[in-house]
């Protein structure tokens, strides 16, 4: 069985999605923020007229830019009849009329609508997200099912009712049978499916904080579809207590919450793989994949998700010394811009690197942000064991990038840091993706 193939998928789809969300985001809040101009003034009277209704002298909900405008601009027009209408007018409404919207409650309808358009995309985007992590598991399943059928369809059956309605050769009917297990199977609980991975192939999976998390916008999804977006049994009976709130409160997903949730969700996926490959036959491949898109991740800030695949990297037994001071390195690098120099600081000084060769020594003294050590070895490194393009890309480098000792390191090797330098392997990655594209 090979998982490479599905993992990649995987992640590019997650990726995709992530860029979908962001670009849809910043549209839609440019949009709203553009549009909800109009309505500022009408939404202010909207608020003082609810206020004067409810005997409030002083709108609670009213911000200090309305109460301004109210003050300022509004004259209450007093009945001597005493009934319950509120009159008004505006003192000065020509430097309105044109620009904005006045009626207080078409005002209020039409920012309301604005002001739901984020949320409609947020709840569309968790739903997505979803969707997308259960292809991937129905996916792996398939694998498993073709895999190793005795393990899961040893003791399956099929009606002669069922066998006579297919009306087909055998082959298709080993497919809708496959295709029936697969939806039977994704209609069990989330931890039914992993149960059913670690009794059939007696695998591990590690059911840390993240994945708790990751639980926790599983069924989240399922409130925003269900149930409002309102909290309710099922949903805190299947989250951990860290996620306990009242019945009924409002768990619309925000922008940071869907950010960290594609974040989790990858984390997600990679744990389902990462779980499943003693009985995958690619585990080099995994590995390789691993390292590229961990290595990617940290070029795009993704330092959580960078921190967890390192710290898998660093871990697995009977790799090489080079290869285990690269998976730590990036390691140190991703916890370092996550959670700050300190929590690496004192691990970091404990290593010995008198037995490295100076490509790999550098790593030390730049994640301590010791950046005269730095320049002295890259000095001697650079155009002769490192490239410019490495010291420009490597994320190691990031914060010595930002330091006073980098122009003058460019300045002093010019010619070298002019050159761009790409290796055949990221122009066939460069040249398959853009294939891709244009079939798509």
């Amino acid at each position: 069985m090979k998982l490479v193939r599905i993992l990649n998928k995987a992640i590019e789809e997650i990726d995709i999605l992530e860029e979908y969300y962001k670009e849809q985001y910043n549209t839609t809040s440019r949009h709203v923020k553009e549009e909800m101009d109009k309505y500022k003034y009408g939404l202010a009277i909207y608020k003082y007229l609810c206020g004067r209704i409810h005997n409030e002298k002083e709108p609670h909900c009213m911000n200090e830019g309305e109460k301004k405008f109210i003050a300022e601009e509004l004259v209450v027009i007093e009945d001597e009849n005493e009934s319950d209408d509120v009159q008004y007018k505006l003192k000065e409404p020509e430097k309105y009329i044109d620009k904005y919207e006045l009626d207080p409650f078409v005002a209020e309808k039409r920012s309301g609508s604005l002001i739901k358009q984020t949320i409609t995309l947020n709840e569309s985007v968790i739903i997505m997200l979803l969707i997308r992590f259960e292809s991937i598991i129905s996916e792996i399943y398939k694998e498993l099912l073709i895999a190793f059928p005795d393990a899961y369809l040893k003791d399956k059956s099929i009606t002669y009712s069922e066998l006579i309605s297919l009306n087909s050769d055998i082959e298709e009917i080993k497919k809708a049978f496959i295709d029936s297990e697969i939806d039977e199977f994704m209609r069990r609980p989330l931890k039914e499916w992993y149960s059913t991975f670690e009794q059939k192939h007696k695998c591990h999976f590690n059911f840390g904080e993240d994945f708790e998390q990751f639980r926790e916008i599983y069924y989240r999804r399922n409130v925003v579809v269900h149930n409002q977006g309102r909290a309710n049994s099922s949903y805190l009976n299947n989250v951990s207590e860290k996620y306990t709130c009242e019945i009924g409160a409002n768990l619309t997903p925000t922008h940071k919450y869907l950010l960290d949730a594609i974040d989790c969700t990858r984390i997600a996926i990679l744990e389902t793989v990462l779980g499943l490959m003693k009985i995958c036959s690619d585990n080099a491949e995994v590995r390789e994949f691993l390292f590229s898109i961990g290595f990617r991740y940290m070029t795009e800030n993704k330092w959580k998700v960078s921190k967890y695949i390192f710290n898998i990297l660093m871990n697995i037994k009977g790799q090489s010394e080079v290869d285990l001071w690269l998976n730590k390195a990036n390691y140190y690098v991703s916890c370092k811009n996550l959670e700050g120099i300190d929590t690496i600081r004192t691990a970091v000084e404990k290593i010995d690197i008198s037995v490295m060769t100076s490509r790999l020594a550098i790593a030390k003294p730049a994640l301590l942000d010791d950046f005269d050590e730095v320049t002295r070895i890259l000095d001697d490194l650079i155009g002769n064991g490192i490239d410019a393009n490495d010291i420009k890309s490597w994320p190691m480098f990031i914060q010595y990038r930002e330091s006073g000792e980098y122009p003058k390191l460019i300045e002093r090797h010019k010619d070298l840091f002019e050159i761009e330098t790409y290796s055949a392997s990221e122009i066939i990655c460069l040249s398959n993706q853009e294939a891709k594209t244009k079939k798509d």
